[in-house]
């Protein structure tokens, strides 16, 4: 073996070593200059499915279900598919030890999940109208469905007339829209009486934040539970059966595919 080619087997090596701790762009730093002037299609699909994964890294979750092509068009149609997107991401960000993100990412993908469902069932009574929040959405009470009354007047803003869709109001939305399916669920229950204070305790708190620290928040003791509360919130409002995260996710795909070809190309080097 020449030296270029030694070089070049540590060197995948150490991507391997990268990619199975889900660090993309370290990955992708590696193996640049290898496909820079190439015209191997092994090299040119590791490319790709890097730049794909290094934009669901950093949670551009339409960038990259844009870049995943036909593979994903009929998820891109579904309201919800972000959301298990964003959960997927708080599970590598745990494995990662990045603590403090994966219980950003965990939350952000039950709560932005519940403000896509009610962007989605409440059409007609959502409206835009504060200028310094172009992207925060209101509901009004036109054609507002008679069992949501007494939520609107309890949630209301009296000069405006409207309830912004975040924070408790929008999980209190969700309940009364369906009480019944509220009241049989676990999962979601726990995170509207549990998990919206925590998160709130220990965001605007500067101690350490430890992985039971985020177990707790969701109410779970171990990272099993706390993925299975993170999935049935999430299957809760978009009403899917998925058995996991994983499953859930078009990163997962992507990344086991990132696994095989490049174990494909450290044979041919």
């Amino acid at each position: 073996m020449t030296e270029e080619g030694y070089l070049q087997g540590m060197q995948v090596q150490e991507a391997k070593a990268l990619l199975s701790r889900y660090d993309y762009l370290g990955v992708e730093r590696i193996l640049k200059p290898y496909w820079k002037d190439s015209s191997d299609p092994l090299l040119l699909e590791i490319r790709d499915l890097l730049a794909m994964a290094v934009q669901w890294n950093f949670a551009k979750f339409e960038d990259f279900g844009k870049a995943r092509g036909a593979v994903a068009n009929e998820r891109l149609n579904q309201w919800w598919w972000t959301g298990y997107e964003a959960a997927y991401l708080g599970v590598i960000r745990l494995r990662q030890g990045n603590t403090v993100e994966a219980l950003f990412h965990s939350f952000r993908a039950v709560e932005g999940s519940i403000k896509e469902w009610a962007l989605d069932k409440y059409k007609l009574q959502i409206k835009y109208y504060n200028p310094n929040q172009p992207s925060t959405a209101y509901i009004h009470d036109v054609n507002l469905p008679q069992n949501l009354r007494p939520w609107f007047n309890a949630n209301k803003n009296e000069q405006y007339n409207s309830v912004g869709l975040f924070g408790k109001s929008l999980f209190t939305l969700l309940e009364k829209s369906d009480q019944n399916k509220w009241n049989q669920d676990s999962h979601i229950k726990v995170v509207a009486a549990n998990t919206i204070d925590e998160r709130n305790f220990i965001f605007h708190s500067l101690r350490g934040l430890q992985e039971k620290d985020v177990f707790k928040a969701w109410n779970t003791d171990s990272r099993e539970q706390w993925e299975a509360r993170v999935l049935g919130c999430l299957n809760f409002v978009s009403q899917q059966k998925f058995v996991s995260l994983k499953s859930a996710s078009l990163m997962a795909k992507v990344h086991d595919e990132l696994v095989a070809a490049l174990a494909h190309y450290e044979l041919q080097t």
